[in-house]
């Protein structure tokens, strides 16, 4: 099964919860799930865009934040189910990637090797003695 593209769900959830610009939901993102979940403004446009366009989500103008009038983002009845269905699918297993076990299993490769060596020259010598 290919990975669901999270980005859309987590924007649904938070329009779920209020009506937010773009700026808005990157602002909420980072004070809410940063920990744990990264997304940057080069996924949450583009994320916004399908969403509009498969009418999970509608646009309109309004104030956001930081003033003047910016596009505010609404979720639809349609967005609503979707995201429903999302909350209640088993989670995917998740694969995480940590570059510091690769570097310990690597170095424990290196110490394996000597270690090896050293058994190796350990027993030559003890077959000399014994031969």
């Amino acid at each position: 099964m290919p990975k669901e593209n999270t980005t859309v769900y987590i924007i649904l959830g938070l329009l779920n919860h209020e009506d937010l610009s773009g700026y808005d939901i990157k602002k909420k993102i980072d004070v809410m799930i940063s920990g744990f979940w990264e997304v940057g403004y080069g996924q949450i446009y583009p994320t916004l865009a399908k969403l509009v366009a498969e009418e999970l989500v509608i646009k309109h103008k309004g104030t956001g934040s930081k003033g003047p009038e910016k596009n505010i983002y609404s979720i639809t009845d349609k967005g609503r189910e979707l995201l429903k269905e999302w909350v209640m699918l088993p989670e995917q297993k998740e694969y995480t990637k940590y570059e510091i076990l690769l570097k310990l299993f690597s170095e424990a490769w290196f110490r394996m090797r000597a270690i090896l060596r050293g058994l190796k020259t350990s027993r030559n010598g003890i077959y000399r003695i014994f031969s």
